[in-house]
Formats: C-alpha cells, sequence, structure tokens
C-alpha cells in the first residue's frame, strides 16, 4: 500500500501536491507557467513512481501523464494526479470515481492528431502495457483515443 499505509488517502493526495510544488519550484527560472506545470507533475509522479520502487522512465511516465497533461486548468490536472495515485495505491474503493472519470475522459477528448507528444504516448502505451487510467474512459474516449492511434500510425 506504500504511501497509504503511512499516510492514509488524504496524505497521499497531500504529498503529490507537495512533491508537484517542489518541483515547479525547482524548474528553470526561464520557464513558462505551462513548462513548469509540466514538470511538476512529472516531478510528483515520478517521486511516486519511485517511492513504490518503480523506475520512472520517460516512456512510463509520459503515457501515464497524458491526460492529466492535456487538462487545461492547473489546478484541476494537479487534483486529478493526485486522485490518481490515491487510485493506484488503494484502487476504486477510496479513489474518487467520479472525479477521476471526468477528467481523464476531458484531458483525453483535447489530445488532436497535431499533438504529437500526446498522440506518440498514446501509441505506445496502447502496444505495450496500457496505463492504468484507461480503465476510466467511456465509449467515446476509447473511440477518439483509437482514432488518434490510427491517425499516428498512417
Amino acid at each position: 500500500m506504500g504511501w497509504l499505509s503511512n499516510f492514509g488517502a488524504n496524505g497521499c493526495r497531500n504529498a503529490m501536491r507537495a512533491s508537484y510544488k517542489k518541483a515547479v519550484a525547482g524548474a528553470p527560472r526561464s520557464s513558462s507557467p505551462k513548462e513548469a506545470h509540466v514538470v511538476g507533475l512529472w516531478g510528483a509522479y515520478g517521486s511516486r513512481l519511485a517511492t513504490r520502487g518503480v523506475e520512472p522512465t520517460t516512456a512510463r511516465v509520459t503515457a501515464e501523464l497524458v491526460p492529466f497533461l492535456m487538462l487545461p486548468d492547473r489546478d484541476e490536472a494537479l487534483d486529478a494526479l493526485a486522485e490518481y495515485a490515491v487510485y493506484e495505491e488503494a484502487g476504486m474503493n477510496v479513489a474518487n470515481w467520479e472525479l477521476l472519470s471526468r477528467q481523464i475522459n476531458r484531458g483525453v477528448m483535447t489530445i488532436t492528431p497535431n499533438d504529437h507528444m500526446a498522440a506518440v504516448a498514446l501509441t505506445a502505451a496502447q502496444s505495450s502495457m496500457p496505463p492504468a487510467w484507461t480503465i476510466f474512459l467511456d465509449k467515446t474516449s476509447r473511440e477518439h483515443v483509437q482514432r488518434i492511434i490510427e491517425s499516428v500510425r498512417k
């Protein structure tokens, strides 16, 4: 149970937020707010993986962060990522399923074939072990992901 055995669900959420803030503070001074946000999400999720003894590889972190990186509101993205950490640690009975489903589907639906990073990450994620967030996708989002993957493969 990792973090949850030590801190509980709220402790896990708070630890993710603290990791995010620390990573944002360490971002290069020349970073735009969006770039600093990306650094923050990477730092928070990468730290969580490392805490669990999982190597935070670029491919894995990118695939896991896709829907959160695509959310336009930074606070909502961070809240959703923190909740995703609770889900990965404790499952559906503890995490806020409605929040995760709504935010993950919203983030995925913003991806276009022109958004190269997200499209490539989706394709890579589907070719091996898909990220855990795919369980939250509704039918419309699953179809959208499939269209993006097909467009990238062309």
